[in-house]
C-alpha cells in the first residue's frame, strides 16, 4: 500500500474572484478519490486543523480546507445552500463538544465526541465519497 500524501497551501478563488488562502492534502496513489471540504473551527485556520486535514488525505480523501476569516459561514447558511445546491449532507452535534473539540491540544478536546465523530464521518464519507 502507497500511503504518501502531499499538503500544502494553495490559492483558490471565491465569490466575486477574491484569492483566498487555502489548505490542500491530498493522497498521492492513485485515484480517484472523493472530496471533502474541512470547515476550521472559531480560532481559525490553525495546525491542529490543518493535521485533522491531512488525516483525511491519509484516509484516502482529497480535503480542502479554506481560510473562512477571509470570507466566515454560519451553520443554517450552509445547509440553505447545500440544500439549495442538492447535495447530500449530514450535521452532527454533541452535547457538551464546542467548538474544536477534535483538536487534542485544547482544552476543548472531547475524546468520546472526536472518536464518534470519525467513525461517523469516515463512514459517510466510505457510502457518499469512496470509489
Amino acid at each position: 500500500m502507497y500511503d504518501a500524501t502531499l499538503a500544502e497551501t494553495v490559492t483558490i478563488r471565491g465569490d466575486g474572484g477574491d484569492e483566498i488562502e487555502a489548505y490542500l492534502a491530498r493522497p498521492m496513489s492513485q485515484g480517484p478519490f472523493g472530496g471533502v471540504v474541512v470547515i476550521h473551527h472559531m480560532p481559525g485556520y490553525d495546525a491542529p486543523t490543518k493535521e485533522i486535514t491531512r488525516r483525511f488525505a491519509a484516509e484516502g480523501y482529497n480535503a480542502l480546507m479554506s481560510n473562512l476569516y477571509h470570507a466566515p459561514a454560519q451553520v443554517d447558511e450552509l445547509e440553505q445552500e447545500l440544500k439549495a445546491q442538492g447535495k447530500t449532507y449530514e450535521f452532527h452535534s454533541y452535547e457538551g463538544a464546542g467548538h474544536a473539540f477534535f483538536s487534542m491540544n485544547r482544552p476543548a478536546y472531547r475524546p468520546e465526541a472526536a472518536v464518534d465523530g470519525w467513525e461517523k464521518i469516515l463512514t459517510w464519507f466510505g457510502r457518499y465519497l469512496a470509489s
